[in-house]
Formats: structure tokens, sequence, C-alpha cells
């Protein structure tokens, strides 16, 4: 009979030694956050791992930095994390955003593109800054759609002092997202088709669109889809970008046509 090896459980120094890089002292971070590898579960330390991976992060490991940052703002949903142990900060979780961001890493970008757009954290409303946050989440390669969206509704409406609209940039940053199957982005296709924004009006490619994005769960498409007539048009959509401007001067951000 072969004897069996049975691997004990690492002790937290051993850990420890083992754990020198930025990425390491991440997993670590990990390690004491989860409770994994046999370790008791230790928030207090893992956070403290976690802090100095995200000191010490670089563009070949730009996530701790992010990660920490949600953590701070009470977004990051994965774990609930005392008070005690660490207090929500909007300030310092803003620093490491802009810490992940500027080593290139795309949902730090889109994190402070949405900053700088409503507001939050105690960003100034910048659409420069929000749009160059934007464009470098979606040259990071890893989006999933949001922040092409997000810059689809800039070009959209413009700004009254910043920039003009353009109805092209618009229609091809939601082109972009609806190939992600975001379901967003396909019904704001199908409003382009149906009002005529950068393109012909053409009933048959809006309607697909709806029916793409209702079966992807789009309520406001599954309601335009039980209206058979034609429900947009130019001048609503200019009301709509009147909606969309003061929304965001108001911050409210239920104002925007997708």
């Amino acid at each position: 009979m072969i004897p069996v090896r049975r691997e004990l459980p690492m002790r937290g120094n051993d850990l420890v030694q083992l754990c020198r890089s930025e990425l390491e002292q991440g997993r670590l971070a990990i390690v004491y956050l989860y409770g994994e590898l046999s370790q008791t579960k230790n928030m207090k330390a893992g956070l403290q791992y976690l802090k100095r991976a995200a000191s010490f992060a670089d563009q070949f490991a730009p996530m701790s930095p992010y990660v920490l940052g949600l953590i701070l703002t009470r977004e990051y949903k994965q774990l609930a994390i005392p008070d005690d142990i660490a207090f929500p900060d909007d300030g310092e979780a803003l620093e490491w955003f802009r810490k992940s961001a500027q080593l290139g890493y795309g949902p730090a970008n889109y994190k402070l593109g949405y900053c700088y757009e409503y507001g939050s954290l105690g960003c100034p409303v910048d659409p420069f800054l929000s749009v160059q946050h934007y464009e470098r989440a979606v040259w990071a390669g890893n989006s999933n759609g949001e922040a092409e969206m997000a810059l689809s509704g800039w070009h959209l409406s413009g700004t009254d002092n910043c920039f003009p609209a353009n109805d092209q940039l618009a229609f091809k940053y939601a082109s972009m997202a609806a190939e992600k199957k975001l379901s967003k982005a396909q019904y704001a296709m199908g409003y382009y088709y149906e009002v005529g924004i950068s393109v012909p009006v053409d009933m048959d490619k809006a309607m697909e669109y709806y029916r793409l994005a209702a079966d992807n769960g789009n309520k406001d498409a599954t309601k335009r889809l039980e209206k058979r007539a034609p429900t947009h048009n130019k001048l609503g959509h200019k009301n709509s970008i009147k909606r969309i401007k003061q929304g965001r001067k108001s911050k409210d951000q239920s104002c925007s046509i997708m």
C-alpha cells in the first residue's frame, strides 16, 4: 500500500517568507481576508497585506489599489469588512483609484471617469477629465462596455462650455458597447436607428436592436417593443439631451436616454 503524504497547513510566518513581491502580497491578503490555505480568516492582517500590495503596485499588477479603494468606499461586495478594521474614507479611496488608474488599470479609469462625470468622491464635475479616463478604460482593453457607453453619452450630449455634441462618435462608442452585449448599449443602438443619430432612420434595424436588448433583460427595450408605432423622434431627442445635461449638473444619474 502506497503511503499518502498529507500536506501540513502552513503557518502564517511561513507564508510571509514566501510572499515577497507585490503580487504575492496581494495573494497573501486574499489568504487572510478569505481564510484560504487552512489559515484562519483575519481581516485585519489581510487588509495590512493588501495595503502593502497597493503601495508597491506597478503596471504589471495594478489591481490592488483599486480593490483597496472599493473597500474604503464600501463598494467591494465580496466581503463585509467592519468599520473598526477599515473605516470608510472617500478621500483615501480616491487616491488609491488614481494610483491604479495611473498604472493603466481599466476599471480604475472607469471609476475616475464616473467620479468626474457626476462629482462623486469629492471630485469636481470635469467633462474633459471624465472623457479622458473613460477613453483610457477603453484603451486598457478589458472594458465590459460601460466605458464605451459613458463616452457615447458624453458625445451624444456634448457640454455647453467644453466640447460640442458629436453624433458620429456617440454612435461609434455605442456600437462598440453593443458588440460586448451590454443591454443598455443595444437599447441605445435601437434608439439611434429609430431617431436617426448619425445614420438614416431605419426602423427594422431599431427593432432588431430593441429585441436584442429585451432578450438581454433590458426593461426599457421590452416596453418599447410593446408599442408598434415609432415612439422616439428628433424633438423628443432634444428634450432628452436637456435632461441629460441637467442630470449631470444635479448629479442625478437617472437622467439618461440609455
